[in-house]
């Protein structure tokens, strides 16, 4: 038997922030009644190799199969059951990190970064690799692959398989073929896969399931013709023993599909069950995990928990999802069918239902399934409540991902006129993203208005330091509109420090020094005051730049280290708006006569991605100007141009921008004259030297971007500048000339 698991590394406290659901990381139930499939589980148990795929439709027993392998093996074991909320980077890695803490040590560090913000991707998946490599012997279930979409999450799984160390194994099952491209792994004979010749059950395993199901006596002509006819699947098997249990004078004559299935469950379980039972199945099918508490809310009912257990006890498709039976999923076989039965009998329950559900679990603290099924029951104004009610801290809280996905669906189903709050809301979260259009698409649906209620003067409030941040209409009307959203805020809003910092922005654009240093110190003040990380990071960063401005470099220094520790203690790395930080350290560090430094800190600003964009001009301009003169007193060219390039870019799109415009004007003079005095070839930034190899790949740019974690359009801008470089027009020629000055090896 496998070791007994000790408590989870991951504090439990991480995993409720980050909305985790512990029964993701716990192995199905084992009954008395499942078989054990011993050919193949001798097959695992002797197999030598690092990654096993087990490969096969629904109902085929993978799981069962795994969680038997796990449950026997003399290792211990981790499992992570996908579901949807699962395909995204971000959360599939504090799912795995939450899974593989049952089994190893995970680095403070690791947990540091995924509790940020923004993760950044590449430093999470390093975390997690060298998780992996420093496991004792052990194997890790991941289930349900097939629920993956999202590439960055098997580019996850891929660097994380080529990490499992000699002795343990890293177990991938899924419905159908998933994009984890293991043709190395399999050529070099470090793959064992199973797939569905492997799981259907034999004569002799059928035999033994039909019994256990309860089909009698049953003569081994007859197992072998049920064996035949359903093609050896477990689920039909199943039932087929269901059916011979409940009038054994009559053989079953269903085929091994779902359809076949699904007109039994239909004509004979359902038929046959009372009727208090069969409602119950029916409407709770709506609930993705079920459990007595949630049911009796749900469905308006009482004792719940004891019908779930009277189900499960005689129906194999209700799956237990904890050793103490409080949770429970139906196989999604049952649920399909359930869903459709409900569907046509009672329509108008679902909305019902899951507003109940919906409110439950809002009282329960599950925020996420709160929105999920408000979500499913299209209650427009439900999901708006709750985007209103917990966007913010849920985005502020690290899961910028789950809130992204809240935005998208109101976006695609709400009308912005009706909901200001949610629409105000969405346009902050695109402005964060770097989505400067879909920004001023949210923003633009709500017009300004004379609030007189509190709440509505918050929004409004709120609405100007969107507008201000964006200076759309030059720094004229963002200092205008800073002022208002301070004059509109009550005393303890936590946004008061925006409009402090927004407002010195405008007058540093404005040339206005010393008001402009009176704003960011107060803005530091109350950002350090009410935790707002972000402005709080911000207004050091400004005061560093005022000082640089003014000459004051050991207060630049100082104003500088106090913005990065921020941001490190925050675990704002992986955010936009820290470019500015690392931007402001490179600068000081060269302005301090330490280019090593510099290069480095250059290096971390220009890794952002999304990086700062005309989403957040003003911000975006100061960390192209900061760079290109990190990168000129470097004298590296190329990488100047890069970041005056972008500047470029953002003041077509914001021409108003005040002083700023005119000190890129004087970089690009600076960058004239250097260029003039360079000969050979331009050197390529980091981000390029990264990209250069991959582009003789034959992956393309989205492929790579999924490689390097970061975007298309990303991938897209760094391969023309690495053209421009080389002087070439192509992907093809650049690598031939590349090839030919030896950047890239023949």
């Amino acid at each position: 038997m496998a070791t007994e698991i000790a408590e989870a590394v991951v504090p439990a406290s991480l995993a409720v922030r980050w909305g985790l659901l512990p029964s993701r990381i716990a192995p199905p139930v084992s009954r008395t009644s499942d078989v054990l499939r011993n050919d193949l589980l001798a097959t695992l148990a002797t197999s030598s190799v690092p990654i096993v795929s087990v490969i096969a439709p629904g109902g085929y027993g993978k799981s069962t199969l795994v969680a038997h392998f796990a449950d026997h093996d003399p290792r211990r074991s981790a499992w992570l059951s996908v579901e949807d909320d699962a395909d995204d980077p971000v959360t599939l890695a504090r799912y795995l990190a939450f899974a593989l803490g049952r089994v190893t040590s995970i680095g403070e560090d690791l947990l540091h970064e995924l509790d940020g913000l923004r993760p950044r991707m590449r430093i999470a998946t390093a975390g997690l690799a060298a998780a992996i490599a420093g496991l004792d012997p052990c194997v890790l279930v991941v289930d349900d692959v097939h629920r993956l979409a999202d590439r960055r999450c098997f580019t996850l799984l891929r660097a994380l398989a080529r990490e499992v160390p000699s002795g343990s194994e890293i177990v991938f099952a899924a419905r159908s073929e998933t994009p984890l491209e293991l043709a190395r792994v399999r050529a070099a004979g470090e793959l064992l896969e199973l797939g569905i010749d492997d799981l259907r059950f034999g004569v002799d395993d059928a035999a033994d399931l039909l019994r256990a199901a309860g089909a009698g006596d049953i003569g081994a002509e007859d197992v072998a013709r049920l064996t035949d006819q359903t093609e050896g699947w477990a689920v039909g098997l199943y039932l087929a023993a269901r059916s011979l249990a409940a009038d054994p004078a009559t053989m079953p004559t269903f085929g091994g599909d779902e359809r076949g299935v699904a007109d039994y469950l239909r004509e004979t379980m359902l038929a046959d069950l009372p009727a208090p039972e069969v409602d119950f199945l029916i409407q709770s099918s709506v609930l993705e995990e079920l459990s007595g508490p949630l049911c009796d809310a749900a469905l308006a009912t009482t004792r719940s928990g004891a019908m779930l257990e009277t189900i499960e006890s005689s129906n194999l498709l209700v799956v237990p999802l904890d050793r103490r039976r409080d949770r429970y999923r139906y196989h999604h076989l049952l649920r399909d069918l359930l869903r459709m039965e409900l569907e046509h009998r009672a329509p108008d329950l679902v909305p019902v239902i899951t507003a109940r559900a919906s409110a439950w679990c809002e009282a329960q603290g599950l925020t996420d399934q709160a929105v999920s099924y408000a979500i499913a029951g299209d209650h427009v104004d439900r999901v708006a409540e709750l985007i209103a009610r917990y966007g913010q801290a849920t985005y502020y809280g690290g899961r910028a991902s789950v809130v992204r996905a809240w935005f998208e669906w109101f976006g695609e189903h709400g009308e912005l006129e009706r909901f200001p709050t949610v629409a105000v809301l969405g346009g902050f979260l695109h402005a964060a993203e770097q989505h400067p259009l879909e920004a001023e698409r949210w923003v633009d649906g709500v017009p300004s208005v004379d609030a007189t209620d509190a709440p509505g003067r918050e929004r409004e409030a709120i609405r100007a330091l969107l507008v201000a941040m964006m200076a759309r209409d030059g720094v004229d009307s963002m200092l205008a509109d800073a002022e208002r959203a301070s004059s509109l805020l009550p005393a303890a809003s936590p946004w008061r420090s925006n409009a402090s910092l927004l407002a010195g922005l405008a007058h540093m654009c404005r040339g206005e020094l010393e008001s402009a240093s009176r704003a960011f110190r107060l803005a530091a003040e109350l950002a350090g005051e009410m935790g707002v990380q972000i402005a709080w990071a911000l207004s050091h960063a400004e005061l560093a730049i005022v000082a640089l401005e003014l000459g004051d470099v050991a207060g630049a220094a100082m104003q500088a280290s106090t913005a990065r520790r921020i941001v490190e203690e925050g675990a704002l790395q992986g955010y936009p708006t820290s470019e500015l930080t690392y931007a402001v350290g490179a600068r000081v560090a060269l302005v301090q006569g330490d280019p090593v430094r510099a290069r480095g800190c250059a290096e971390e600003a220009s890794s952002f991605d999304p990086g700062l964009s005309y989403a957040m001009p003003v911000f975006a301009l100061q960390a192209d100007l900061l760079l290109a003169r990190c990168a000129l007193g470097l004298g590296d060219v190329a990488w100047a141009e890069e970041f005056l390039t972008h500047a470029d870019d953002v003041i077509a799109h914001r021409p108003d921008l005040g002083t700023l415009v005119s000190e890129v004007a004087l970089a690009r003079d600076e960058f004239t004259a250097l260029q003039a005095s360079v000969v050979g070839a331009p050197p390529l930034t980091p981000a390029e030297a990264r990209l250069l190899p991959l582009l003789t790949t034959h992956l393309s740019f989205r492929e790579i971007g999924g490689e390097l974690f970061v975007s298309a359009h990303t991938v897209k801008t760094q391969a023309i500048s690495i053209y421009r470089k080389l002087g070439v027009s192509s992907r093809g020629e650049a690598v031939r000339v590349a090839r030919e000055i030896g950047l890239l090896t023949p």
